[in-house]
């Protein structure tokens, strides 16, 4: 458990690979070296008690002293201090930028492109005896990891996977945003994904309309105060350059026409692909925040 920067860069060979879940110091969640395992310890906290996948609720319980102990990423201690060396204007002025530097979201997130991509090594029997006759989620998921004690080397199969979940909380994957941000855009985890993100932004930059980031937040009404706090925050940094270049987000963007690289997956099939661009454009974005930290430390 690192807390700061200073510390991070002193102890780690290459900190961009350093996962933020692990700012714990519970020993056994510590013990799990398998980022496949360890993410879904880390999400049973969101196992609903109530749920019908009762061997999920069960994982839930098992596991349940290690998810009280483990920090929520997109505000630990650490990256709180990234936030602050890496936008400290943005911080300083956090009346016009609405950036403080104590929230910021997770980019990319795992769930949707797990969910689609289980069905590659999902069973008849996992669908009769555990489906239940609902959308694959993370409790069902969690449910047949409960009974099956192969389900953590089917997993790993999923080409890719497992290197994204190594990836998924590392500081590359995060970013300061405004208030009422991180909720809004992710539409359930349907569009928890950063290329839908900057699409959405990289035309309110071409057009500044407004109803372009009520469409990205899924308001109906260009006056919501999100979209509000969201504009605010757009238009601190300018331009859309200005935004990416700031954001160290230029392993993002197509550096000829400067339009998002998509990556978001649309089916089971997809999911392999997306696995390797998001990881790689999250691998490039943490060396770059890694490179300009070292300046501070």
């Amino acid at each position: 458990m690192y807390s700061n920067v200073k510390t991070l860069l002193q102890n780690e060979r290459h900190p961009e690979f350093y996962s933020l879940d692990m700012e714990t110091d519970n020993r056994a969640y510590l013990s799990i070296k398998n980022p496949i395992e360890r993410f879904y310890v880390y999400k049973s906290g969101n196992v609903d008690k109530q749920s019908v996948y009762q061997g999920a609720v069960r994982y839930r319980e098992l596991n349940d002293s290690v998810c009280q102990s483990i920090v929520d990423c997109d505000s630990c201690d650490l990256i709180k201090d990234v936030y602050r060396l890496l936008w400290p204007q943005a911080v300083a002025d956090n009346r016009n930028s609405f950036i403080n530097g104590q929230h910021g979201d997770t980019m990319t997130s795992l769930q949707h492109s797990l969910n689609l991509a289980f069905s590659l090594v999902e069973t008849d029997e996992d669908r009769g005896k555990y489906f239940k006759g609902r959308k694959v989620s993370l409790a069902y998921q969690i449910e047949v990891l409960y009974y099956d004690k192969k389900f953590l080397s089917r997993m790993k199969k999923i080409k890719g996977f497992e290197t994204f979940a190594g990836m998924y909380h590392t500081i590359g994957n995060f970013i300061p945003v405004p208030p009422m941000f991180n909720s809004s855009r992710s539409n359930f985890g349907e569009d928890d994904y950063w290329d839908v993100t900057l699409s959405y932004i990289k035309q309110w930059y071409d057009t500044r309309d407004n109803n372009v980031i009520a469409a990205l937040l899924h308001k109906t009404n260009p006056n919501d105060k999100a979209v509000f706090y969201c504009v605010k925050w757009l238009s601190w940094f300018g331009t859309w350059t200005n935004f990416i270049t700031m954001n160290y987000l230029q392993d993002f963007i197509n550096p000829k026409t400067l339009v998002p690289i998509l990556f978001k997956p649309r089916t089971a099939r997809d999911t392999t692909a997306f696995f390797k661009t998001c990881s790689t454009l999250i691998e490039r974005r943490g060396k770059r925040m890694i490179e300009e930290l070292r300046k501070y430390c």
